[in-house]
């Protein structure tokens, strides 16, 4: 009887670390975002775009 509440015991503590492993790795992170996160949505008239990137820009255009 000992060996089986030990058991119940162990398991229940396992579970509920694993549950609050899980909410800490998925919840937390899913609701912020990195300051310095990129948006991939532009609110800028296309068109601007379009003429700001000129060929020579493009050129000396550096990554990062």
């Amino acid at each position: 009887m000992r060996r089986r509440t030990l058991i119940f015991v162990v398991g229940g503590v396992v579970a509920v670390g694993l549950a609050a492993g899980l909410a800490a790795a998925f919840g937390s992170s899913a609701d912020k975002r990195p300051e310095d996160a990129v948006s991939t949505h532009s609110t800028q008239n296309p068109h601007d775009v379009a003429t700001y990137w000129t060929d020579e820009r493009m050129r000396n255009a550096k990554p990062g």
